[in-house]
């Protein structure tokens, strides 16, 4: 989703955009942990301008913060970087506001405001990594490993643990890493696995004193992740998710399946449209493999017509029987004609002032051979938003190639998400 807003001066700077941060949502953060953001600018004022980020807390300035000075910058584009953290109490933080302002802080040329979700407390676990993701399936003896970085508040040592949850309880029957004395403040891992059959929803992690008569910091991460008999695990795709798809692009999945069976086994994929098996699909199907985690490449396509793919259904077992199966949530557009590889400038989220042009280039396919033409329409929760100026479109030739286009509005306010028809 791209982020334009109008601006509230007009014509007195050009955007702020490409915002991101270095801790990720949820963040459990302790004092004196900071929240680093970068921030794309261009400004056309002549006396330059200041910028800003500041947390908040359901509309209003989060009390009690640290930050960054406003970065003084010139006519021209570049990146400045911002950050905050708290020293003292427990905040929630809901939202970061990314602002710039005339250099006398009398005038506030361009805000927004980025939606987050970061706790800050005396104690804190956070920069939190799992070695395999979500939907996948671990085959039974296999450890999913978490790694993160923690701080307590307390002069003495401390014990961390992560444990599995299932729908609120304990997951039973786990096999789980035990916690060291550690110190206050460090880096550490923990690990768990299931000899049985096991569907994770939660990760609870416990921040203890040293011998456990104190519990000083808790919180739960979802995280569905599913152990197995067999495994498929660690897969991922060749195609970003949210692509736009021709019939005669494979998307193809890259994953490791796992059995102890004495004789050769099958895997492949397919893909699925609310729940079932995609109108016009096809799919690569599967060489026979032995036990022991395999690596394996798989495609599938919706081979013709206009189909949305929402999932994508990995498949175990022999030819005459399906073993295990289970669908991983995707978003892909199959169709005759394609639109791909979007680049965007500014980058998403921004802020725009009226006549700014969001610049964007692309990659595009198409059946059509007469040609075709391709337009930019900026829309916000499905329905196409006015008042605004674009660039025309030359006639893009069959079967490939590449183009670029612009998109303004002219007046007033907009919050939109760019869509690109042909």
């Amino acid at each position: 989703m791209l982020l334009c807003l109008a601006s509230f001066q007009p014509a007195l700077a050009d955007y702020l955009g490409g915002v991101t941060f270095d801790k990720v949502s949820p963040s459990y953060l302790p004092h004196g942990e900071r929240v680093n953001i970068s921030i794309d600018y261009k400004v056309d004022i002549p006396e330059g301008a200041l910028i800003y980020a500041r947390p908040y807390t359901l509309g209003s300035l989060t009390p009690g913060y640290n930050a960054s000075g406003g970065d003084i910058v010139a006519p021209g584009s570049g990146t400045v970087e911002q950050y905050f953290f708290f020293s003292s109490g427990e905040k929630v933080v809901t939202h970061v506001r990314v602002f710039m302002l005339s250099l006398d802080q009398s005038v506030t040329y361009l805000e927004l405001f980025l939606p987050v979700h970061y706790i800050c407390a005396p104690h804190g676990l956070f920069n939190i990594h799992m070695d395999h993701g979500q939907y996948n399936r671990l085959p039974y003896g296999k450890n999913l490993n978490i790694d993160f970085d923690y701080a307590a508040d307390t002069p003495g040592e401390v014990r961390i643990s992560a444990r599995p949850f299932t729908d609120g309880t304990l997951s039973p029957g786990y096999f789980a890493s035990g916690s060291a004395l550690l110190p206050s403040i460090g880096s550490y891992s923990q690990q768990f696995y299931f000899d049985q059959d096991t569907d994770v929803t939660d990760i609870r992690f416990q921040i203890f004193e040293a011998d456990f008569s104190t519990l000083l910091y808790e919180f739960f991460i979802p995280y569905d992740i599913h152990w197995r008999e067999v495994g498929i695990y660690d897969f991922s795709f060749d195609w970003p998710d949210y692509e736009f798809m021709h019939n005669s692009q494979d998307l193809t999945a890259t994953f490791t399946v796992e059995h102890s069976a004495g004789e050769d086994r099958y895997a492949w994929t397919q893909c699925y449209t609310d729940g079932n098996y995609s109108p016009g699909g096809v799919y690569q199907g599967s060489q026979p493999f032995p036990a022991g985690p395999q690596t394996m490449t798989r495609y599938c396509r919706v081979n013709s017509g206009e189909q949305d793919v929402d999932g994508i259904r990995f498949i175990y077992g022999i030819p005459t029987e399906v073993m295990m199966s289970f669908i991983v949530p995707v978003h892909y557009h199959f169709a005759p004609h394609a639109v791909q590889n979007h680049e965007f400038s500014p980058q998403s989220p921004a802020i725009m002032t009226n006549g700014e042009h969001l610049e964007m280039t692309f990659d595009y396919m198409t059946d059509e051979m007469a040609g075709v033409r391709i337009f930019a329409r900026p829309a916000y929760d499905g329905n196409l938003l006015y008042g605004m100026n674009s660039a025309g479109s030359p006639a893009h030739a069959y079967p490939v190639g590449s183009g670029n286009f612009w998109v303004s509005f002219l007046e007033e306010e907009r919050l939109a998400s760019v869509c690109i028809s042909t």
